[in-house]
């Protein structure tokens, strides 16, 4: 039955998209960032059919569209070009494709976000699907650990990018500061109460992941809202003082796992298996990066054994293949030093953009919202940068979709001012000075 009523309503959503784009896109980053179709264990091609039904769109709204090049854009074009080539040439290709086939459909779906979703009404449903789609499963993880009492770790949604506990919490810990953003910028009091309610579970679903990389970005998040805070000290006293209560009343298993990261910063000699293995790999992606310093080995080549044994050639089935846990280490082994060159340059040109938009919406009342969404997108870069220190998400779809709203926020921002500039110097668009209006003399009747 439920299979049923999911079809039925997804099908519904196809004509919708049809006839809508934009209301196609949102519905296809909800698919993709969600999965919800996993939740019916169907075998349909969901992803495909939204895609599909907003290239039909596209056709009756392509005279819509708004066309434009940014840096930011050019260096994701550069990545998929280059990522191609490292997968072609990888060392199993086959095995590489997969990732690659995700990467250049994400891209594709950041275009459409690009090109139609062009103004502040549009951009704020994509923040909207964004903190629905992974604050809903974020909220279901806070709500399952508070009625386990924390006994059992969080994973995430099946078949998905972020099915890894580690990955769960690092997507979760993306999302506070969105769903902080919306607080402050709707005015519906219910819906400020369930965003409330979201910002609170949220935290819990990203202890009970028991992820060590997931707690870091969490903490590096809480710092960001610390450091705007008006009250720091009384907050920090506060903090103290929860922290106190709530550290005995955590499962015996979580403070173990997390005594880890204590003991591993004293002394990497006590370090469990799961740091020993990370050691490992970072040397192992490493020596592929100097070995194939433009193309790396490709998507996830690192993961195979006898890769890996090229490497590390003691290494047996149980001891070797194992992800890099970090993304820097991530990107230069699958894609070599010119990849991870690519990768930095997006990272960059993001942190670059919110600091302009910080910069040019200063004194500008009515761009407030522009200024608080770049905050609050760069709170979430914080969190995504410091799990990618421990964490497999170099190409994570909600790190894509923030450049590229990113991005759109600053053409917007430009746009915005350099229309302003025009009207305050009484300038046409075009930058000539306007011609006076012609008055139209009324004719006099003929005396009679």
């Amino acid at each position: 039955m439920t299979n049923i009523l999911f079809i039925a309503g997804f099908a519904a959503f196809l004509f919708g998209a049809v006839a809508y784009l934009p209301f196609g896109i949102l519905v296809w980053l909800w698919v993709a960032l969600q999965g919800p179709h996993q939740l019916i264990q169907s075998d349909y091609q969901f992803n495909l059919a939204i895609v599909i039904a907003c290239l039909i769109a596209l056709v009756f709204n392509r005279k819509r569209a708004s066309f434009w090049v940014d840096a930011t854009l050019v260096a994701l074009f550069f990545m998929l070009v280059h990522s191609g080539i490292t997968t072609a040439l990888g060392f199993v290709p086959d095995f590489s494709y997969p990732y690659f086939d995700r990467m250049w459909k994400t891209l594709l779906l950041a275009c459409f976000i690009v090109v139609f979703m062009n103004n502040r009404t549009r951009l704020q449903a994509v923040i909207w699907i964004i903190v629905l789609s992974l604050g809903l499963l974020a909220v279901k993880a806070g709500l399952f650990s508070i009625m386990t009492a924390g006994q059992f770790k969080v994973l995430g949604p099946r078949g998905s990018q972020i099915t890894d506990n580690n990955h769960f919490a690092g997507a979760m810990t993306m999302v506070i500061p969105l769903a902080a953003y919306l607080y402050k910028t709707t005015s519906h009091k219910s819906v400020k109460t369930a965003l409330l309610a979201m910002a609170w579970l949220i935290p819990m679903g990203v202890l009970f992941t028991y992820s060590r990389g997931g707690l870091l970005a969490l903490l590096a998040v809480a710092f960001c809202f610390w450091l705007k805070a008006r009250r720091r000290l009384l907050i920090a006293a506060a903090a103290a003082g929860i922290l106190i209560m709530a550290i005995p009343l955590m499962p015996s298993q979580w403070l173990d796992r997390m005594s880890t990261i204590q003991e591993t910063l004293e002394d990497t000699g006590t370090a469990d298996d799961s740091v020993k293995g990370r050691f490992n790999a970072w040397y192992v992606y490493s020596q592929l990066a100097i070995e194939r310093p433009f193309i790396g080995g490709g998507f996830r080549a690192p993961e195979i054994l006898w890769v890996w044994q090229r490497y590390m050639p003691e290494s047996d089935q149980a001891s070797g293949a194992k992800a890099a846990h970090n993304a820097i280490f991530q990107v230069l082994g699958e894609h070599g030093f010119l990849g991870l060159g690519i990768y930095l340059t997006v990272v960059f040109l993001c942190l670059k953009n919110i600091g302009s938009l910080l910069v040019r919406t200063r004194h500008f009342p009515e761009l407030a919202w522009a200024r608080d969404l770049a905050a609050a997108c760069g709170v979430s870069m914080v969190g995504y940068l410091t799990a990618c220190m421990t964490m497999s998400l170099p190409y994570y779809d909600l790190f894509i979709v923030l450049a590229v709203v990113i991005a759109s926020l600053q053409h917007l921002v430009v746009k915005e001012l350099a229309a302003r500039r025009h009207e305050q110097l009484g300038l046409s668009p075009m930058g000539a000075t306007a011609p006076p209006a012609l008055v139209r003399t009324p004719l006099r009747s003929p005396s009679r």
